[in-house]
């Protein structure tokens, strides 16, 4: 018998003697379009193309019945190149999002600079602008920080608007992560195991204040439709999410990486996605070549199953609960995996 004073919660793992109707689906109830995934590197100096063999992924994706998927490269220049090139032989598989470099930002050329590379974009059959969180709350540009509604980034809505191309944004991590790891804080684990991912010690910088500035910025520019990334960017308060929605139509958001939040509040979860079928995208946040979660988010979207695991890692990663499916119907699941994708950025037909 294990003395209660010796066990750490890192290695409490019980097993569940819940006895439940179990679904294992392997593939999806339609086509999908995963929106948000990522096949270059995780860090600059990232020697990606190890990780995986693009004709290995492709076959792999096929299986779990991705019928097309968009890269998201996180870095411009180089690393953006190299992504290309590893994966120019998936053809019309993958649909690809640029990424701006903003490394001029704050000199007199920058709008000339973004200018340019729109110019080059046009000659590269991209579908879309990727705009990653260094830009949309780590810039800092003469000492001072440039949140994602500044006027000086305007020219890169602008520039969107005018070609129809939508822009997906991260523009926040979970609110946790603006808090000091207590604890009281549900996501204290993640902190301690990854302490770059704590922005509480940053006086500059609140989850509450990127929230503003991402409204600012939809509200501001309503010719040019954003996807914003992360269920709006606030996936444990959808009633928020809904209000954005409910206001500008050029609010889309996706799915990415937020199964374990969704999976925790079927009841509001499955409201929200009936409600909001039209402005809804599928993604996973999947990084080519590493453990992928479809089999679960197919499960909790198509399936009424109860407590459940939300990722193939073992806790803590995405909270310290099980999750519950909110089984959509065949009619919003069409939208949600792939038809809502085909109007905002592809020609797609099944």
């Amino acid at each position: 018998m294990v003395s209660l004073g010796a066990v750490l919660l890192k290695d409490y793992k019980p097993d569940s003697e819940l006895i439940t109707p179990a679904h294992r689906i392997e593939k999806p109830a339609c086509p999908v379009i995963d929106i948000h995934t990522h096949f270059g590197a995780k860090y600059r100096s990232e020697p990606f193309e190890t990780r995986y063999c693009a004709n290995g992924v492709y076959h792999f994706l096929k299986g779990k019945g991705i019928e097309k998927a968009v890269s998201l490269p996180l870095f411009p220049g180089r690393p953006y190149e190299r992504e290309r090139e590893k994966t120019s032989p998936l053809g019309s598989f993958l649909y690809h999002f640029a990424p701006i470099d903003a490394s001029s930002l704050g000199q007199r050329d920058f709008e000339q600079c973004v200018r340019r590379q729109f110019e080059c974009f046009d000659t590269e059959g991209i579908s879309g602008i990727k705009i990653w969180k260094d830009l949309a709350f780590q810039t800092k540009a003469k000492g001072k920080r440039i949140f994602l509604s500044d006027p000086s980034l305007c020219v890169i809505w602008e520039e969107a608007a005018a070609r129809g191309w939508p822009v997906l944004i991260h523009a926040a991590d979970p609110p946790a992560y603006f808090k000091h790891p207590t604890l009281q804080n549900e996501r204290m684990e993640e902190l301690q195991a990854m302490p770059k991912w704590c922005y509480a010690q940053d006086p500059t910088i609140s989850f509450q204040t990127l929230m503003e500035q991402q409204e600012q910025l939809i509200c501001t520019h309503k010719d040019t439709r954003f996807i914003i990334a992360h269920m709006g960017s606030w996936p444990s308060n959808l009633r928020q999410v809904a209000k954005w929605l409910d206001i500008y139509p050029n609010m889309y958001i996706d799915t990415a990486a937020c199964l374990s939040e969704l999976g925790r509040q079927p009841y509001t979860a499955a409201g929200f996605f009936q409600k909001y079928q039209d402005r809804i995208l599928f993604g996973t946040d999947y990084f080519a070549g590493e453990p992928d979660s479809y089999e679960t988010w197919y499960r909790f979207l198509e399936t009424q199953d109860e407590y459940f695991p939300h990722a193939p890692k073992a806790f803590p990663w995405g909270g310290r609960w099980n999750i519950y499916g909110i089984g959509l119907s065949k009619e919003v699941l069409e939208k949600v995996y792939y038809k809502n994708a085909c109007t905002l950025f592809c020609s797609y037909e099944p």
